[in-house]
């Protein structure tokens, strides 16, 4: 679409030039003349007449022309050029010139409608316009808003969308996390219940195994009390003078008690071996061995009953011959009859000869010890019993049960645990057991136990831990001697930082080996044999003394740890408990009168482990100790020891004989190298 001025431009009148500035420029007669003079027309619209006709034609044109205005005069009275008034109209205007103006006026008057129509349809365009614009823009505000919107509700989506895939994947995560430690907790728990019942398993086993051997024992026992009791009644040659009814009943206890020990031993092998059993068979070797003394006693009275009526009859017949004879000799000599109690007089004299001898006994027992290693033998055992009273009541109490129990399994697993893999090794197993003793708390089994969780509990946590370091010397080291390097290595430094468990630990050395002191105990008067032996060291299994080789296999184990404690190294500063202790305690044994098996055993463990080390710090003085053991000493061992047990006897000689000749001990197996601590 044209705008509007423009098209006014295009018109002619548009096309006119006006000249505003005519007035100044001092053109103003210029503008008169044109204005005075008349319309100048064409060529072409003036035709060629004369001047009459042409004057004739002008006025009739003026008429025509006037009379053809005339109607339009009657024009309404809003247009100007109706009411123009034709008759005053000017002589010296042509009606041409008010034709044009007339028309001008009327153009110009059409220009002005169309111009206003023009503007108002503009306007009324332009509202439009306006109004549409306005529209689309509400349109486009709607779309936007609801672009928008929706981009809104799609970012809430998504992210509601990504927060719940987010806390989907975090409950799973969650979830996954729970099944997972479920599942870890059901296999520790599994594992635990497993460890458990193994553990359940083997203590039974341990348990059946510890009753099945009391059984063989028992069985033993009681086959041996069976037999003497059918051989005691075999062998009476005057059972005819024993009452029907006892004898039968004699046999009859010893045919019910095979009977019952056949059932009670295929019970313990066919299912388990329990305590009842043990029980069981136990009152079962009590009543045989009453019904042996029964036995014997009957079969003595039946024998005293035969003896007497031997004797009786031997009496009888001494005496009538005696008397003849009495009669005889009276009738010859007539010596008189010596009395009865003369002839006692020599079983006096006989008992007083026993009773100096017991007496001389008794005086010899004094070289069994020296006064000195007496003494600290005895201060020793009276420090451990008044240390063990002070926590009896922990030993005994019920509700400490527990108690015992966690404090065993803390001081049993980093004992039995440690052996010379590494210095790293042993360094995590002493310190365990120093936190142990410390105090502190330690976990054990996924529990944290303390000794302190118990009036003087620390106290028998020591008095426990020597102990248990003791019993390793006639358990682990008796059946494996290099790991007695890696047991005194750790012990040295436990007993160097804490003086108090290295005395428990020496006072349970001597109680399970006294010939540590050194001291052979004797027995004292009125002392079983039981408990003689018990004191020597010898352990008792249902009344049963262990075999020699046992005991001397466990008194080694002990001898090799204690002689291992000697040579060890600690880690700083001096040696709580040195080598020196094993000069001290091989000069004493030297001054005692050596006794069978026992003193060539320690004498030859001793040497085997400790030798080497003596042999570098004492030099010539434990060569001679040496060479004099060689040549003096051992044939005192030889004398006292009786004939087909000499391998201790033997073992010793040839070390000795060795030693000697080479000047030298070699270093015992498994002795840690310098620097272990630090590997």
């Amino acid at each position: 679409m044209i705008p509007v001025t423009e098209a006014l431009a295009r018109t002619a009148k548009g096309r006119l030039k006006y000249d505003s500035q005519w007035f100044e420029v001092g053109d103003i007669q210029r503008v008169l003349e044109e204005c005075i003079s008349p319309p100048h027309l064409s060529a072409g619209v003036l035709t060629k007449r004369s001047p009459e006709a042409g004057k004739t034609k002008s006025t009739s044109d003026s008429t025509e022309a006037r009379s053809e205005l005339a109607p339009k005069a009657e024009a309404p009275a809003d247009n100007p050029a109706a009411s123009r008034d034709y008759d005053s109209i000017d002589e010296t205007q042509s009606f041409l010139e008010v034709f044009i103006i007339e028309a001008e006026e009327r153009w110009s008057s059409k220009s002005k409608e169309a111009v206003e129509r023009r503007r108002r349809h503009l306007e009324e365009y332009c509202q439009q316009v306006q109004r549409k614009a306005e529209s689309q823009l509400q349109e486009l505000q709607a779309q936007r808003d609801t672009l928008g919107h929706r981009q809104m509700q799609k970012l809430q989506s998504q992210e509601e969308s990504r927060y719940r895939q987010q806390w989907r994947q975090q409950q799973e995560l969650q979830s996954e996390h729970s099944r997972h430690a479920r599942l870890l907790d059901d296999k520790l728990k599994h594992a635990e219940q497993i460890k458990a019942e193994e553990e359940i398993a083997r203590l039974r086993n341990e348990e059946s195994r510890i009753h099945m051997s009391s059984l063989i024992t028992l069985e033993d026992q009681l086959e041996r009390y069976r037999s003497s009791s059918e051989e005691s009644l075999t062998g009476c040659q005057h059972l005819h003078l024993v009452d029907a009814n006892r004898l039968g009943e004699l046999k009859k206890v010893l045919i019910l008690a095979t009977n019952q020990l056949h059932n009670i031993m295929e019970e313990a092998r066919n299912v388990r071996a329990l305590q009842q059993h043990v029980e069981q068979l136990a009152a079962l070797v009590d009543q045989l061995k009453a019904h042996q003394q029964l036995v014997q006693l009957v079969v003595a009275d039946a024998n005293a009953k035969a003896d007497a009526i031997v004797q009786k009859q031997a009496e009888e017949q001494a005496t009538r011959s005696r008397e003849a004879k009495e009669k005889a000799s009276h009738l010859k000599q007539g010596e008189p009859t010596i009395p009865s109690q003369v002839q006692a007089g020599g079983d006096a004299v006989l008992e007083a000869s026993k009773e100096s001898d017991n007496i001389q006994a008794s005086d010899g027992q004094l070289l069994c010890v020296q006064e000195d290693a007496y003494q600290e033998y005895a201060l020793l055992q009276e420090k451990m019993k008044a240390f063990e009273a002070s926590f009896q009541h922990l030993v005994t109490s019920v509700e400490a049960k527990k108690f015992r129990f966690d404090i065993a399994r803390a001081v049993n697993t980093p004992i039995n645990a440690i052996s010379p893999a590494s210095g790293s090794h042993l360094r995590d197993k002493l310190q365990r057991i120093c936190n142990l003793l410390s105090g502190q708390y330690v976990e054990v089994a996924g529990k944290r136990v303390a000794a302190t969780d118990q009036p003087h509990g620390l106290s028998y946590v020591k008095n426990l831990l020597a102990k248990k370091l003791v019993r390793q010397g006639d358990g682990q080291v008796s059946s494996q001697h290099e790991s007695a390097f890696a047991i005194a290595a750790v012990s040295s430094i436990v007993c160097q930082r804490f003086p108090d468990v290295q005395q428990l630990m020496i006072a349970h050395f001597y109680r399970k080996c006294p010939y540590l002191v050194p001291y052979y105990i004797p027995k004292e008067e009125g002392q079983s044999n039981e408990d003689h032996y018990r004191a020597l060291g010898y352990e008792y299994t249902d009344s049963v003394v262990e075999k020699q080789d046992k005991f001397l296999n466990r008194m080694s184990g002990l001898m090799r740890l204690y002689a291992a404690i000697l040579i060890s190294s600690p880690l700083k500063n001096e040696h709580p408990y040195g080598i020196e202790h094993g000069w001290i305690w091989l000069t004493r044994i030297l001054n005692l009168e050596p006794r069978a098996d026992i003193t060539a055993t320690l004498i030859y463990d001793f040497l085997q482990v400790a030798g080497h080390t003596m042999m570098k710090i004492y030099g010539r003085q434990f060569q001679k100790l040496v060479h004099y053991l060689c040549y003096s000493y051992l044939s005192k061992i030889e004398a006292v020891t009786p004939q087909g047990s000499g391998g201790p006897v033997t073992r010793l000689k040839i070390f000795l004989q060795k030693c000697v000749k080479a000047g030298s001990i070699e270093p015992p197996t498994g002795l840690l190298p310098l620097g272990f601590w630090n590997t």
